[in-house]
């Protein structure tokens, strides 16, 4: 450090030049990625003396070229890679000036990239690197233009000779003495004696790091700031020792993470951080009174940090050592600091250890941190503490060595008495660990021990008063890493992967704990009540001593995360990392739920299946792996790359994936049948770097072409290429579609963000670079406002994008990752974002910026564009020339018409509620998420993007004047039913013709009899079970079907002419309520049918509603049933089953969804738009109710969709945000109690019983939540989720036992599923859409059929078995037949004949296609298919002469 100037100087000693010099950056394989053209530099020759300054150059092809000026040379040559410059410098301060660009473009060297780094032999104190004309410097440049007399003189009259050869622009050189200093000699010139410097550090809890100018210039972009804020570290950094501390209150724990302090309450998960380091910490500890953590970070001359406890504030920055910071301690008054590492001085600095200590007692008053002493000695040294019962004195430990060490004051200043232990023949042994005997009680000083682990597994005890060996225990079989001694115990954590806790005889443990990783640092509560175990692999579990409790409150990876994937339905993640695992992590708890393992093998990248809970990974051997991640099982594997797996992603319909390897080639799999390869193209050359990205409406994908020099786009469905467009001389790394604009990102290896525009298919926008090293990661938020990127720097940036992209200016910095961030992801809520780095922890944000979507103007947007592109058809199009074709690929039109009126609708609908509430996307949620799944910009989107906005108008003025028309009756039911939730039952559109004659026959002259039926209509509470009498019940369109699961055997009931809404079974089992529909329109009832469960025989018709049924109710009693009105009439009726009388009837202005009775046959509650209701029958038939709204909820933006009541009037409500709310209802007073989200989406169904609640959404699967049963009222005691119990589709009705522990769901895919505490099982099968046509096979002992959802299902005519199911294709399937695919051939069509008859079934679908799906074999498999037509295939007939 300089006196005179206050900075940093060093001195190059040495007369070679090539091996003494300066090198920025300090390592070779570093760059400084500074992209300026003009570079400054201040320097100084010494007379008499050669210098040399290289200039080390990237240019775009990534060659490296040296620019060499020195006064070695006499001329101008180009080497090689070399450009040699001479330049004869004298004694003064000179300013060079560069121009990088114009040299590299003279000597035909290529195209100028960066500067990578500076190499320097001469004096040097400024370097200025900038885009513009060196004359915008405040130092005036002269420029000298050719090798003339006069450029001569001028030069020397400076002091400087320059030679060039003719043509040659020469460098421009200045010395500072002919500066006119008027403006800037005080700024860049004088120096004043710099008080010491404060180093300002964040805040606890803070994650912003800037200096202060940088703050004053974000202080200006977009609010709020900071815009995240870190909530928790997912990691732990397991260390051996001295990184694992408990606090006095015994409430919290401290602990490092790579370059992060964790100071983290295990019973609560709450965490507060300490960030500034820039490397793995090493070392971390705390002062006795609690009041200052020091910590110090690993590599060369490793920084030592000293933090506030109270306030997070770090209160001083120093180092003294050249490595290996491995002990730090404080004295027992917390005045005195010892830190222990490597010294930097002569040739043993790699093996003397450097002993410094520090004087810290002026610290917490803002005075400086004062070397004490320092003593360098040449013995191993693994742990140095002081010595609780004695100050100033110090324990050591190492190789074959035990220490005691003083610290006398003498004159003034301190020396260093280390007396050596006698070991005797124990000196072979290696000390690893340090411990004392506790030092609560008022025990005598003199009876003091030391205990020492060894490597060996052994324990010494040492006599601290007469310096002897005491004790030598055997504790463990391998080496002993940590060890705590406390007043009643011992603990010890071993590479034996044992914790072992003893008494102070060492007799025999009493308590022990395997781990799966060797224990590796421990810590004590003072209490002495819990045990703070770290382990190798990364977890950190609590023990409690008292009742040997053991719990794990961290896990991380073992080594660096390599990707991360968010789940697009539950509030989870995976990542994947080098230690070989792949890891499924909880957002709301933050610990691991599942965990895949791959021995030796390394997951590159991961995604989610957007429909099943499933995970595709790509891994570095090329295999593309497919695991099921509730049972934690491999489904499928394939390997079709040569070389690592780069990338890959689903398309937005699950049916197919894509992956793109290092090989350069993506392959194309169909998710549907065993994710089986069918296409591969080569789009790059073998090791370029590839990138996939899928388009928001799931039609195109974007990639990167050859030589990563150009964007490609292609067609997911066919695979065909639709445009290229050239990146402009630059690298792309990564792509990206962008969210809501027709656009695509791209990331170049310059950092440097291109905007794409797909209707001109170029480049329309280029950034500078966003990042000083390569960015390996960006993410767009929902509405397309924020840009996140993350890079080698290993820091987080935040972009707000304005309409000329990201900037410096509307740009927020994160600090928290110490290594390259390799990933850095949205959640899908918007509410937060997860990292993850090289380094092992994942770092979880909380975001205060609303990126959510926009969905009012996008809606405006659509609208205009969609009108003015009609409006200017209708005024005549003839009149304007051609519009030449659009460049992005041509897109199929959708139903413009149909799209319009639905964008018209939702305009009315945020028009309805205010001003304000048209501009505010949150006003509205609820009215949008009840119609749109997974949300209503991206629903939107998907069918936007397919409108024809320069064709020829698809409506007529006339429809587009009626398309205005918001007052109409007919316009408000259809929008009043196009915002009803998933649950509720809207009947059939139109009213059904049946013939005006109608004969039924008697049951012996009936020509054909229903003998079997299968299948499931997708309908809400349209399903009972009954486990004790073994009686399974469903609705099939106007039919109720009774089946006996032990006989198979089925009973019809017939009575109802229209489609069945609801079912109800009375408690006791003895009635079944039946309600129907009607038409839309219709003056017809809905008639309700009470059965006789066990005879099947109708014993009552109650005819009120005017509308279809939409739920039913029995009480307790079975003697009143409660009736529903769907959205038409929303009326309650309570019905007297035993006289068919009404009760009590009442109309109501908000529609209901489901309704259910109390314990008391006069109480019930139902649950619909706005309210859950309480009513209470009185006994003159009049109706009470209580209209309440759970705490939080928007009454105007909130639908409850359905409820269950306990045997103790505990009632548990779902609503169509996903959350649960539960009551206590009685007559006194009805309130909520509690609340949780499912993260399920809409709820349509709830079961309670007792302790368990179970739950249905929007996802394919049922979630299980438990509560103690004492706590069911604590609110104290949240609801936790148990377990999740996976389907193929999402559940549509649900039924339990009385138990709660087994149930069957029936899903919106046609199947039925078993469950109970083994994992789900599929016992039935059935279509999911209309069925279009049925065949017979030839024997007659197959059926098959097909419908609208493209499957083909085969079952056998007895018993109507269900053997195999074919879903080879997204497109209906419109006729089937069995028999045998003719295949083309260069003559004619000819018959296979290998197959046998009725071993194969030809089906037509509506793209075309005839299919043969062959039946023989384990898989479904299509053997051939041929193209017949461009239309539909209507009908097909296998001929009976097979030679046709």
């Amino acid at each position: 450090m300089d006196k005179i100037i206050g900075k940093k100087v060093y001195r190059i000693v040495g007369n070679v030049l090539a091996a003494n010099y300066m090198r920025v950056p300090f390592k070779a394989n570093q760059s400084l990625q500074l992209t300026g053209r003009y570079v400054h530099i201040q320097l100084r020759a010494i007379p008499d003396r050669f210098y040399i300054l290289h200039f080390y150059v990237t240019t775009s092809d990534e060659r490296v070229l040296d620019i060499s000026i020195t006064n070695l040379f006499k001329e101008c040559k180009v080497i090689g890679n070399v450009l040699q410059y001479p330049c004869h410098l004298s004694g003064k301060w000179t300013t060079l000036g560069v121009d990088l660009v114009d040299m590299l473009r003279r000597n035909n060297c290529g195209q100028f990239h960066c500067l990578k780094s500076i190499q320097r032999r001469i004096h040097l104190r400024r370097v200025i690197l900038q885009e513009n004309d060196p004359k915008a410097l405040c130092i005036p440049i002269v420029a000298v233009p050719d090798k003339t007399e006069k450029a001569e003189r001028c030069l020397e009259s400076i002091g400087a000779v320059v030679k060039e050869p003719a043509g040659r622009e020469p460098l421009r050189v200045q010395t500072i003495s002919q500066v006119n200093r008027g403006a800037c000699s005080t700024k860049n010139m004088s120096h004043t004696k710099a008080s010491r410097p404060t180093t300002v550090m964040p805040k606890l809890n803070s994650s912003v790091a800037s200096d202060q100018d940088s703050k004053q210039k974000l202080a200006t972009t977009f609010s709020p700031e900071p815009a995240m804020e870190l909530r928790f570290c997912i990691g732990y950094t397991s260390k051996t020792t001295g990184n694992m501390i408990w606090t006095k209150d015994c409430r919290s724990i401290i602990y490092s993470c790579a370059a992060k302090i964790v100071h983290m309450n295990p019973d609560t998960g709450s965490q507060k951080f300490f960030l500034g380091h820039t490397m793995p910490i090493s070392v971390i500890a705390l002062s006795p009174d609690e009041s200052i953590l020091a910590s110090c970070q690993e590599g060369k001359d490793p920084l030592v940090r000293l933090w506030e406890m109270s306030t997070g504030e770090c209160l001083a920055v120093f180092g003294g050592h050249a490595s290996d910071v491995q002990c730090i301690d404080f004295n027992l008054s917390g005045t005195w600091m010892i830190t222990v590492g490597k010294e930097g001085k002569g040739s043993t600095k790699n093996f003397n250890n450097l002993v410094i200590l520090w004087d810290i007692s002026q610290v917490l008053k803002g005075g400086n941190v004062t070397k004490l002493v320092e003593h360098s000695f040449e013995p191993s040294l693994n742990k140095m503490r002081f010595v609780p019962f004695e100050e100033a004195c110090l324990v050591s430990c190492g190789i074959g060595n035990i220490h005691i060490w003083r610290m006398k004051s003498v004159r003034e200043k301190y020396e260093v008495r280390r007396m050596v232990l006698h070991l005797g023949p124990h000196s072979n042994q290696v000390f690893v660990d340090l411990a004392f005997e506790g030092v609560l009680g008022g025990v005598d000083t003199f009876a003091r021990s030391i205990y020492s682990c060894t490597s060996s597994g052994l324990l010494y005890q040492i006599n601290f008063t007469n310096r002897n060996i005491d004790q030598i225990y055997r504790l463990h079989d391998d080496s002993i890493n940590s060890v705590v001694v406390t007043d009643g115990f011992c603990v010890t954590g071993s590479e034996d992967r044992f914790l072992r806790v003893w008494p102070l005889d060492f007799s025999d443990y009493f308590l022990e704990a395997e781990h799966a990783a060797p224990v590796n640092a421990l810590a004590v509560s003072s209490d002495c009540l819990r045990i703070a175990i770290g382990t190798a692999n990364g977890t950190i579990g609590i023990m409690d001593v008292p009742t040997h409790g053991y719990r794990t409150v961290v896990r991380s990876h073992e080594s660096v995360v390599l990707a991360l994937a968010m789940d697009p339905h539950n509030r989870e993640f995976t990542t994947t990392a080098s230690d070989g695992t792949i890891r499924t992590w909880d957002l709301d708890s933050f610990e691991q739920l599942y965990e895949f393992l791959a021995p030796g093998e390394h997951a590159l990248c991961v995604a989610y299946h957007p429909l099943k809970y499933l995970i595709a990974c790509g891994f570095e051997d090329g295999a593309v792996r497919i695991f099921d991640i509730a049972s934690t099982s491999q489904l499928f594997e394939h390997k079709q790359h040569r070389s690592k797996v780069l990338s890959i992603s689903f398309t937005m319909d699950g049916e197919k994936l894509f992956t793109a390897g290092q090989d350069g080639i993506i392959c194309v799999y169909d998710a549907v049948r065993n994710y089986q390869p069918i296409k591969s193209i080569s789009t790059a050359f073998a090791g370029d770097e590839i990138d996939l990205s899928i388009s928001p409406n799931g039609k195109y994908i974007a990639t990167i072409g050859v030589g990563c020099a150009s964007v490609i786009i292609y067609n997911t469905d066919s695979m065909d290429k639709c445009m290229e467009m050239s990146s402009n001389g630059r690298r792309v790394k990564l792509v990206k579609f962008a969210p809501i604009k027709n656009y695509v990102y791209a990331m170049t290896r310059d950092s440097r963000l291109q905007s794409y525009d797909l209707n001109e298919g170029r480049i329309v926008q280029e950034s500078s670079p966003l990042h000083l090293d390569n960015v390996n990661t960006m993410d767009f938020s929902d509405n397309g406002n924020f840009l996140l990127t993350g890079g080698n720097d290993g820091i987080l940036k935040m972009w707000a994008l304005g309409k000329n992209g990201p900037h410096e200016a509307r740009c927020q910095c994160f600090i928290g990752h110490s290594s390259p961030i390799n990933r850095a992801l949205f959640t899908p809520d918007k509410k937060q974002v997860v990292s993850v780095g090289s380094g092992k922890g994942i770092l979880v944000w909380d975001l205060l910026v609303d990126t959510a979507e926009d969905v009012s103007d996008y809606i405006d947007r659509v609208i205009a564009e969609k009108l003015t592109a009609e409006s200017q058809q209708l005024d005549g199009a003839s009149d304007r020339p051609e519009t030449p074709p659009p460049k992005w690929p041509e897109r199929q039109s959708g139903d413009t018409e149909a799209l319009l009126e639905e964008l018209l609708r939702f305009k009315q609908q945020l028009v309805g509620h205010s001003e304000e509430a048209s501009t505010a996307a949150a006003d509205y949620p609820s009215n949008v998420e009840a119609i749109s799944e997974p949300s209503p910009l991206q629903r939107l989107r998907e069918r936007a993007m397919n409108m024809e906005f320069s064709s020829s108008a698809s409506i007529s003025s006339q429809n587009l004047e009626n398309s205005y028309s918001f007052i109409d009756s007919d316009v408000r039911a259809e929008q009043s039913q196009m915002f009803l939730p998933l649950i509720h039952f809207s009947g059939t559109t139109k009213p059904v013709k049946r013939a005006e004659r109608k004969y039924v026959a008697a049951e012996n002259e009936a020509g054909i009899r229903m003998l079997h039926v299968s299948g499931y209509m997708q309908m809400h509470n349209c399903m009972l079970w009954q486990p004790e009498a073994g009686l399974f019940t469903t609705a099939i369109g106007s039919n109720i079907i009774i089946e006996d699961l032990h006989t198979r055997k089925q009973t019809m009931l017939h009575e109802h002419e229209e489609q069945i809404s609801c079912i109800a079974l009375s408690p006791g089992g003895k009635w079944l309520a039946v309600g129907s529909g009607v038409p839309l329109g219709s003056n017809a009832t809905a008639p309700i049918f009470i059965w006789q469960y066990d005879s099947a025989t109708t014993v009552r018709r109650l005819d009120y509603h005017q509308e279809s049924i939409q739920s039913l109710a029995w009480s307790r009693d079975s003697s009143f049933l409660i009736s529903v009105g769907n959205c038409e009439h929303p009326r309650i009726v309570v019905w007297n089953v035993r006289d068919s009388k009404i009760v009590a009837t009442s109309d109501c202005d908000r529609v209901i969804h489901d309704v259910k009775f109390c314990k008391s046959s006069f109480e019930f509650v139902s649950v619909g738009q706005e309210f859950v209701t309480f009513w209470l029958l009185n006994d003159d038939s009049t109706l009470l109710m209580q209209e309440l709204t759970a705490p939080g909820d928007d009454p105007a933006n909130v639908h409850y969709t359905c409820l269950d009541v306990t045997e103790d009037n505990i009632v548990f409500v779902g609503a169509a945000n996903g959350f649960v709310t539960q009551w206590i209802a009685n007559s006194e007073q009805n309130v909520c109690i509690d609340s949780w989200d499912t993260s399920q989406r809409e709820l349509t169904s709830i079961f309670a019983k007792q302790d368990k609640v179970y739950t249905c959404g929007q996802f394919p699967h049922v979630r299980l939540w438990g509560k103690p049963i004492e706590s069911l009222t604590n609110t104290a005691v949240a609801w936790q989720m148990i377990r999740d119990i996976n389907f193929d589709s999402p559940s549509k009705s649900l039924s339990l036992d009385d138990r709660g522990n087994e149930g069957v769901a029936s899903t919106a895919s046609g199947t039925i599923w078993h469950f109970g505490k083994d994992p789900a099982t599929k016992i039935s099968s059935g279509h999911s859409e209309d069925i279009l046509d049925v065949a017979y096979s030839d024997d007659g002992e197959l059926l098959a059929s097909c419908a609208a959802d493209g499957r083909v299902m085969v079952w056998t005519v007895k018993g109507m078995q269900h053997l195999k199911t074919f879903d080879g294709s997204r497109h209906s399937c419109l006729c089937i037949a069995f028999g045998i695919l003719p295949v083309p051939t260069p003559r004619a069509l000819t018959f296979l004949r290998t197959a046998p008859t009725g071993a194969s079934i030809i089906a037509g679908y509506a793209d075309g296609v005839a299919r043969e799906l062959v039946l023989t074999g384990s898989t479904s498999s299509v053997s051939n298919a041929v193209l017949i037509d461009q239309e539909a295939i209507t009908v097909r007939d296998k001929p009976v002469d097979p030679r046709i």
